[in-house]
């Protein structure tokens, strides 16, 4: 009971600090757009359950030097927030653009901020203050035509059929566009292998419109190819990020394979069936034979353009050293929208796999000669030194009768 009342109270102590902030009634409309000296104003409602602070900031630097020309940029200092009681709890406040008459065209962001205000003299328990952003886009337009494009987009499709492609572009302009189109291609390592020209349409000023064509693909192999496309617009144009188009084909890879066994030990075999086809293929697994042996892998499913690893154990085997092949049979169900029915489908890979002895350990025997032979060498060398030592202990001896006989005639 005691450590219950404990925990209660140091949680209520713990959660003393903490409090919840962030905004009420959010408007609806964040995209702003300039207008030479005009005026937005957008309500806000800061909610608390404590007290908070709000401010205002910007993402974008101004550059100071360029106020009141052409190419000012200094956003904020076209932004007021009225906020009628600053550090209060719930509250409404007012955020007010009051743009000048000229103004750098681009996209411009507004933070407002709210935070938690702890208590003074508290020391808050808990690591982060409770805070929230807000976030609204200005767009400064130009009266000369300016369009944002995002990449071609172009799902995946299979071998035999067409593939599509969308590109979705937006103006920036206070200007309408009177005739847009693109061309889109399709690369091969860079080289171009088809194309098609969208229908022709307008776009209203700040407006969107979506580009779609039908690329003739159908004659294409499977694989991934590169696509982007020029927008032209109005005498103008625009290049286009790349995409990626993948045309799948029915049919499946093997890859990562083990490509060494060790003669005659328990073996692990490892591969990679990988899904050439744009759909789930169901149910896939592979029997691998190597020699007299055959195992079977579990059966998994494998997504769309996506590789999954298999592996199995093949036990000792009495084949030889060298290159012996070893086959892998993937089968797998595919839907057949014919039938409307998931039918089994078999590819066969053959795969060279060289077998090798394994490391030389050297037997008791072949132990036994070696021990002899490095006793019989340290023996060699002892008797050496010791020989060493011998005469050359023996030669004052040799000396010494000389010696005597030169003190003798002196004497």
């Amino acid at each position: 009971m005691k450590r219950a009342v404990l925990f209660g109270i140091l949680v209520l102590f713990l959660l003393q600090g903490v409090t919840a902030v962030g905004f009420a009634n959010l408007p609806a409309n964040r995209e702003i757009i300039y207008t030479p000296g005009g005026t937005v104003d957008i309500p806000l409602y800061f909610i608390s359950t404590g007290s908070i602070k709000a401010s205002v900031s910007s993402p974008n630097v101004g550059d100071p030097s360029t106020l009141g020309t052409p190419e000012d940029n200094n956003i904020l200092e076209y932004v007021t927030l009225s906020d009628p009681n600053p550090g209060g709890h719930n509250r409404e406040a007012m955020l007010h653009f009051s743009f000048p008459q000229q103004f750098k065209p681009g996209v411009y962001f507004v933070d407002v901020h709210v935070a938690d205000i702890p208590p003074e003299g508290y020391e808050a328990t808990v690591s982060a203050v409770a805070s929230a952003k807000l976030r609204l886009t200005v767009h400064v337009l130009t009266n000369e035509k300016v369009i944002e494009i995002g990449k071609p987009y172009a799902p995946a499709t299979v071998d035999g059929v067409d593939a599509n492609a969308t590109i979705t572009v937006t103006s920036r302009s206070l200007s309408n566009i009177q005739d847009m189109y693109a061309m889109v291609r399709v690369y091969d390592d860079g080289v171009l292998v088809a194309q098609q020209e969208t229908p022709h349409t307008s776009l209203q000023s700040l407006g969107a419109v979506h580009l779609f064509t039908t690329l003739p693909t159908a004659a294409l192999a499977g694989g991934e190819y590169d696509v982007n496309a020029t927008v032209h617009f109005d005498g103008l144009s625009q290049e286009t990020q790349t995409s990626i188009l993948k045309i799948g084909t029915l049919h499946v890879d093997v890859r990562d394979v083990t490509d060494i066994f060790i003669y005659n030990t328990t073996n692990k075999f490892e591969f990679t069936i990988a899904n050439q086809w744009n759909r789930e293929l169901q149910d896939v697994f592979a029997v691998v034979t190597f020699g007299t042996q055959e195992k079977k892998t579990a059966s998994l499913d494998i997504p769309p353009f996506h590789g999954t690893p298999f592996e199995l154990y093949f036990d000792r085997d009495p084949t030889q050293e060298g290159t012996v092949p070893v086959t892998i049979a993937v089968t797998y169900n595919d839907y057949d929208p014919a039938t409307g029915e998931y039918v089994n489908k078999e590819e066969t890979f053959t795969i060279p796999v060289t077998i090798v002895l394994p490391a030389q350990e050297e037997t008791p025997r072949q132990l036994k000669s070696t021990l002899l032979a490095v006793f019989m060498g340290v023996i060699v060398v002892l008797l050496l030194i010791i020989i060493l030592l011998f005469l050359k202990g023996r030669k004052p001896e040799h000396n010494e009768p000389a010696h005597q006989e030169t003190l003798s005639h002196y004497e």
